[in-house]
């Protein structure tokens, strides 16, 4: 339970980080139209992201630990000035 927390909180404040501080490293996948951003490791948690239709994608590799975490946020528009940010996080126990 307290490494749900850890990752809850480390992967909580990747939008605050992410937005302002440029990855560590880029690497390509293979998929030539994506690329995946190394944004820091914590307690043994390396913290990614990859953009995907517009969306950027979070997730964390906790290898050797019991649960990795994933989290996105999807813009929707619904209407005239008006949008909608809807917050996906899904997290997976080994």
């Amino acid at each position: 339970m307290k490494l749900r927390k850890i990752i809850l909180g480390v992967v909580c404040s990747i939008g605050f980080l992410a937005c302002t501080t440029p990855p560590l490293s880029t690497s390509p996948t293979n998929n030539e139209k994506f690329t995946i951003d190394k944004l820091f490791t914590h307690d043994n948690c390396t913290i990614y992201r990859f953009s995907d239709g517009g969306n950027y994608i979070y997730y964390a590799d906790c290898s050797g630990n019991q649960s990795s975490s994933t989290l996105w946020n999807i813009t929707e528009s619904c209407g005239k000035n008006c949008v909608h940010v809807i917050h996906y996080q899904v997290i997976t126990e080994e």
